[in-house]
């Protein structure tokens, strides 16, 4: 019976490891679709040499946009279908490759592709700073309107 206990353990482990890489590959690997860790530090840091400010902003704009993660399945339909997605991509353009998968893995792949053409668009730092502040209003107006929770312990996950 324990080993049975360990080998699904092992199993689930496994499998959670699967979809972290997944997710850290992102949506699509002949495609732009966000940056890891090091390469959205390396860019902030290159806008710090300039504009301190706008880096810390875009820092802080990012850490809340990554919130997103934790809407559910039927919140990321509502949002993806209100949301301006042009603007979305301008501001998503600096995001982890994990967040844009965690938005986009559930719709379809013309969906998909589509966002990814609309992300690949580079843009200066001060363009995504501005998308950003412009995204983060709206969702706030839908935090604020019980539309979507960003709170991680929102919800309960059983392991």
């Amino acid at each position: 019976e324990i080993g049975v206990r360990l080998v699904g353990s092992e199993m689930c482990i496994r499998d959670s490891i699967d979809v972290k890489q997944r997710k850290m590959n992102g949506l699509r690997s002949d495609k732009y679709c966000g940056v890891d860790d090091e390469e959205q530090l390396n860019l902030i840091n290159k806008v710090e040499i300039n504009n301190p400010i706008l880096a810390n902003n875009i820092r802080d704009n990012i850490e809340y946009l990554d919130q997103l993660r934790y809407m559910t399945t039927h919140m990321k339909v509502g949002f993806l279908k209100q949301v301006n997605q042009d603007l979305l991509a301008v501001a998503l353009r600096l995001s982890s490759k994990e967040l844009i998968y965690e938005l986009f893995s559930e719709v379809t792949e013309t969906i998909q592709e589509e966002f990814l053409f609309k992300l690949d668009n580079e843009r200066p730092p001060s363009a995504v700073c501005k998308a950003q502040d412009e995204m983060i209003k709206f969702i706030r107006a839908k935090e604020n309107s019980g539309e979507i929770v960003l709170d991680p312990k929102a919800f309960v996950t059983y392991v």
